[in-house]
């Protein structure tokens, strides 16, 4: 349920007693300073001759909303030769562009490492609504979100039927919410998915995936009922580890493109723990750009990001929990019901990430009772 003033709990509850022992909750994030370090292999062989060079395109850091680049430094290491990249925009995106010269001059050890350090500042992107839309209005702006794409397969009848069957409420506002939750509820994350981009309809088969699979399929189920959604490439925290990650924007009128990401069932909301590297209309479009004679070959590989946590700040008093009843024992495959009371102090409507935290002390039987 969406709340406004009095609060329905929505996706995973946010509660937690003080007595409780808290590990580091990625929702909780409000705002973070990070010191981040990533690196790319790029492998080379075949025939390599005097003059042969390689251009290298590959996304950079950048300022976007809910985010700050407080230093950046990339090089790329040729042999002992330090290169330097040059920069440009497109379409608000950062590309940092490397030339190697003289590439049979490091034909004996051919690896070259790109290394980005930075520091960067993160706040979460939280998105209240004061105005829903209607639907049936039909949103007129930024209809080329709304198009069939690689992954994003908004032409596939089982999806299609899918969405009219299951998504019929008629506030944007309340389909978004269902979108993603059904999402994050149906679709099982599965690392064995980590190295391969699966499409949407791909994924609704399997019923399994990673984040791409996961921002694949709710993207297509928001362009299939009119919702322009982007494609967003970065990096998150998933509660264990860094890691490369993927998520959406959608587009809401009066209010502009929101966060979404259904792999952690948040919606109006990004966790301050997303670092965004891209924003396009497909995961296809991201990809690193590579020229050179077709004689040579190339490899790459990405590493995990490295990140520390330099400093960090957690909401406080987004809800205020009022009471809480629940039984104080109970026999033997007797049910325990738990009512929570919370309001929202603010006048606007939200969506926000939830989660129930058991005391170690509690046996629990069956966890999905």
């Amino acid at each position: 349920m969406l709340f406004k003033k009095i609060c329905s709990i929505a996706f995973l509850l946010l509660f937690c007693a003080s007595a409780f022992a808290v590990e580091f909750n990625p929702a909780n994030q409000k705002e973070m300073t990070l010191n981040i370090e990533l690196k790319t292999s790029v492998y080379f062989s075949g025939t390599v001759e005097e003059n042969d060079s390689l251009k290298i395109e590959m996304l950079s850091l950048n300022d976007f909303e809910g985010q700050e680049i407080l230093e950046l430094n990339e090089t790329l290491l040729a042999g002992n030769e330090i290169i330097k990249p040059t920069y440009k925009i497109i379409e608000g995106n950062k590309y940092a562009l490397f030339e190697v010269k003289n590439l049979i001059n490091y034909a004996e050890n051919p690896e070259l490492q790109i290394i980005t350090k930075a520091r960067i500042k993160t706040t979460a992107i939280v998105n209240p609504v004061t105005n829903d839309f209607p639907l049936n209005y039909g949103i007129s702006s930024n209809q080329e979100f709304l198009q069939e794409s690689k992954y994003i397969e908004v032409n596939s009848q089982t999806l299609k039927s899918k969405a009219e069957l299951e998504f019929t409420e008629k506030s944007e506002l309340e389909i978004i919410k269902h979108i993603v939750e059904w999402v994050n509820e149906n679709i099982n994350y599965d690392y064995n998915y980590y190295e391969v981009i699966n499409s949407a309809e791909t994924t609704y088969k399997l019923k399994k995936g990673v984040c791409d699979e996961f921002a694949n399929l709710t993207a297509a189920f928001f362009r299939i009922k009119g919702i322009p959604a982007k494609y967003i490439v970065g990096i998150s925290f998933d509660g264990k580890q860094w890691g490369n990650h993927g998520w959406l924007e959608v587009f809401m009128p009066a209010h502009g493109w929101l966060g979404i990401d259904s792999t952690y069932g948040e919606a109006m909301y990004l966790d301050a723990t997303h670092i965004t590297l891209g924003k396009f209309f497909d995961a296809s479009q991201a990809s690193m750009k590579i020229e050179l004679p077709e004689k040579i070959k190339i490899e790459t590989k990405n590493e995990l990001p490295l990140i520390s946590i330099e400093n960090q700040k957690t909401f406080e008093k987004e809800l205020i929990i009022q009471e809480s009843t629940f039984a104080k024992q109970a026999g033997l495959n007797e049910e325990i019901t738990l009512k929570i009371s919370a309001t929202n102090p603010s006048n606007e409507f939200k969506i926000l990430p939830l989660e129930l935290v058991v005391h170690d002390d509690f046996q629990v039987l069956d966890k999905k009772k």
